[in-house]
C-alpha cells in the first residue's frame, strides 16, 4: 500500500510572477527620516495625524520615521500611512519601552516642565508656557537654553 500524496497528481500547479514593472530600488520608493522625540511626549502622542502637522507635506504612504524619546522612554520605528498637507496617520512598525536603569540620565525635574526650550532663527529661545513670556532669546545653542531655565529657577527659590 502506498501512501497518499497531499496533491493528486493531476492538478497542474500554480505559476505566478512579480510583474515585470514592481521591483524598484528602494530608494526611489520611501524614505527615511529620524527624530528625537521631546520630554513630555508619549508614544500615543506620535499616532494622532495633527502630530505631525510641521512635517506632513515630507511624508508620504510607506515612509519611516525612526523615534528615539530624548528621555530613553522608548524609541521605535512609525510607518506612515497616509499623509496630507497638515496630517500624517502612522503605526507602529517596531515599538521598544524601556524602563529603569535603561533610561538615559535626563533632568525631568517637574519644574523645568514649566519652560519651553525651542529652536528659531537666530538661536534658542525660553518661555514660560503658562504665560508664553519669553524669558531668554537668541542663545547660541540648546544647552545654554537648558542652562538659562535652571538658572531662572533657582532665582525663583531665591525671591
Amino acid at each position: 500500500m502506498q501512501p497518499q500524496t497531499a496533491e493528486p497528481a493531476t492538478q497542474a500547479r500554480r505559476k505566478i510572477a512579480l510583474p515585470a514593472t514592481y521591483l524598484k530600488l528602494e530608494e526611489s520608493v520611501v524614505r527615511r527620516y529620524h527624530t528625537f522625540v521631546p520630554l513630555g511626549h508619549t508614544p500615543d502622542d506620535l499616532l494622532d495625524p495633527s502630530y505631525w502637522v510641521h512635517w506632513a507635506q515630507k511624508l508620504r504612504a510607506n515612509y519611516t520615521i525612526r523615534v528615539r524619546a530624548e528621555d530613553g522612554s522608548f524609541d521605535g520605528e512609525l510607518l506612515v500611512l497616509s499623509a496630507g498637507d497638515t496630517w500624517a496617520k502612522c503605526v507602529w512598525f517596531v515599538f521598544n519601552r524601556r524602563d529603569g536603569g535603561e533610561l538615559a540620565a535626563v533632568d525631568q525635574t517637574p519644574a523645568r516642565a514649566q519652560y519651553k526650550i525651542e529652536p528659531t532663527a537666530k538661536g534658542w529661545r525660553v518661555i514660560e508656557k503658562a504665560s508664553g513670556k519669553v524669558l531668554e532669546k537668541d542663545l547660541p545653542n540648546k544647552a545654554d537654553a537648558e542652562k538659562a531655565v535652571d538658572l531662572y529657577i533657582e532665582s525663583l527659590k531665591t525671591n
